[in-house]
């Protein structure tokens, strides 16, 4: 077996015994903490600007948001934070034809 082989065969034994999905499952429940903590201010009537658009269209949203029927509150100061907009109201502008 030459060098290079040896060290590959380290590699591969390595990696086999780091337990992937340990590490996977922790990172991902520190994400969903993470948003939790970051939606814990905010009013529990809002969804974000994505769940609206899959619960009435991305269009029908985009018009309702444009036209000013809508409106946005952002989650934070920041530039890209991210943006929610009140369930109930999207709800009651069902019958609002555009």
């Amino acid at each position: 077996m030459s060098e290079y082989e040896m060290i590959k065969q380290a590699v591969r034994d390595v990696l086999y015994d780091f337990d992937f999905k340990t590490e996977i499952a922790n990172a991902l429940v520190e994400q969903k903490r993470i948003i939790r903590n970051r939606k814990k201010g905010l009013n529990p009537d809002l969804i974000s600007t994505r769940e609206a658009k899959s619960l009435r269209g991305a269009a029908r949203v985009e018009k309702l948001i444009s036209g000013g029927h809508l409106k946005r509150y952002p989650s934070g100061d920041a530039k890209n934070s991210a943006k929610y907009v009140s369930k109930k109201q999207l709800f009651k502008l069902d019958n609002l034809y555009l």
